[in-house]
C-alpha cells in the first residue's frame, strides 16, 4: 500500500483528502480497494474509520465498474472492425484457407 493510500484510509497523523477514484489508474484504484478490504478484515479496525472506508470502497467499486463497462463497449465496437479488416482483402496468414476444409477443397476441385 502506498503512503497516499495509507493517508486516505486513516493511518493516523495528517489527514489528506483522498484522491478521487477517477483520478487513479485502474491498478492504483484496485490496489487501494484491496488495502481497504484488508483493513476491514482486521479485528482491530477503528469504528470511526469504518464508515469512511466503506464509502471510499463504494466509490472505488463504482469507478472500476464504470471503467469496465466503458472498456467493454469499446471492445464491442473494435472487435467487429478488426474482424472486418482481417477479412476485407488483407493478406492471409500462412495456412489460412478461408475456413475451407482441405478435404472439401479436393472434392470441389475434383468434381470440376
Amino acid at each position: 500500500m502506498t503512503a497516499r493510500q495509507n493517508r486516505e484510509i486513516g493511518s493516523g497523523g495528517d489527514v489528506a483528502l483522498p484522491v478521487l477514484p477517477e483520478k487513479l489508474t485502474y491498478r492504483e484504484a484496485s490496489a487501494e480497494l484491496d488495502g481497504i478490504v484488508a483493513a476491514l478484515d482486521r479485528p482491530d479496525v477503528d469504528l470511526d474509520e469504518l464508515v469512511p472506508m466503506l464509502k471510499r470502497a463504494l466509490g472505488i467499486v463504482d469507478e472500476l465498474n464504470r471503467r469496465i463497462r466503458t472498456a467493454k463497449m469499446q471492445v464491442d465496437v473494435l472487435v467487429p472492425q478488426l474482424q472486418a479488416a482481417g477479412t476485407g482483402g488483407g493478406v492471409a496468414e500462412a495456412g489460412d484457407d478461408g475456413g475451407v476444409d482441405s478435404n472439401e477443397r479436393v472434392t470441389e476441385e475434383g468434381s470440376r
